[in-house]
C-alpha cells in the first residue's frame, strides 16, 4: 500500500488512501469469487451430460497387481503426505510454521470444490469407482476424495515454499 500511496499523490487524505486501497483490494477478490461462482452455476444448471452411465471399469494396457486394491486412492495419499510431513520439519524451510495459516485456508476453499465434486458426481459427469476406493461414503464422494482436497493442496503449497526458499531470487523480473 505504502507504492500505491507515493504513486497516486491526494494532498491532506493519506487515511482515506489507504482505506480506498485496501477497499479495491477486498472488492476485487469478493467480485472475483462471485464472478466463479455466478460461471460454476450457470454451468452447472446448463451443462446435462449425454452418457447418464458412466464406465466403471476399463481395460488397462498393463496391469499393477499391487495398484489392484481398494487401498490405491490411500496409498496415493500416502506417497504425497508422508515424504511432506516428514520434511516439513527441516529448519531451513520451516513449512510445520505456516500449517496454523495453510489449514483454515484449504479446508475453507476444500469445501467449495467438494460440493463442486458432489454435484457433477451427482449430474453423472464423472464418478468414483468402487474397485479402487472404500465403501466409506460421504455425501456420496468417497472418504479418499475429500482427503484429496487436503493432501494436494498442502503438497502443492509445499513445494512452492521450497521454491521461494532454494530460489529467492525472481528470475522473471529480470
Amino acid at each position: 500500500m505504502r507504492k500505491l500511496e507515493k504513486q497516486i499523490e491526494i494532498p491532506n487524505s493519506s487515511k482515506l488512501m489507504n482505506h480506498a486501497a485496501f477497499s479495491v483490494g477486498k472488492y476485487y477478490a469478493v467480485s472475483v469469487a462471485a464472478f466463479i461462482i455466478l460461471l460454476f452455476g450457470v454451468h452447472t444448471s446448463i451443462y446435462k451430460p449425454d452418457i447418464v452411465q458412466l464406465i466403471q471399469s476399463v481395460n488397462a494396457p498393463f496391469v499393477v497387481p499391487m495398484a489392484e486394491t481398494k487401498w490405491l486412492y490411500w496409498m496415493l495419499h500416502a506417497m504425497i503426505l508422508l515424504p511432506i510431513i516428514a520434511l516439513s520439519f527441516d529448519r531451513r524451510v520451516a513449512y510445520y510454521k505456516k500449517w496454523k495459516f495453510l489449514v483454515p485456508a484449504i479446508l475453507s476453499i476444500g469445501l467449495l470444490f467438494i460440493l463442486w465434486d458432489f454435484i457433477y458426481t451427482a449430474v453423472g459427469v464423472w464418478g468414483f469407482s468402487h474397485d479402487y476406493t472404500l465403501e466409506t461414503r460421504v455425501l456420496k464422494l468417497p472418504i479418499e476424495e475429500w482427503m484429496f482436497f487436503v493432501s494436494a493442496p498442502f503438497a502443492c503449497v509445499f513445494i512452492y515454499e521450497c521454491l521461494r526458499y532454494y530460489f529467492p531470487e525472481d528470475s522473471f523480473a529480470k
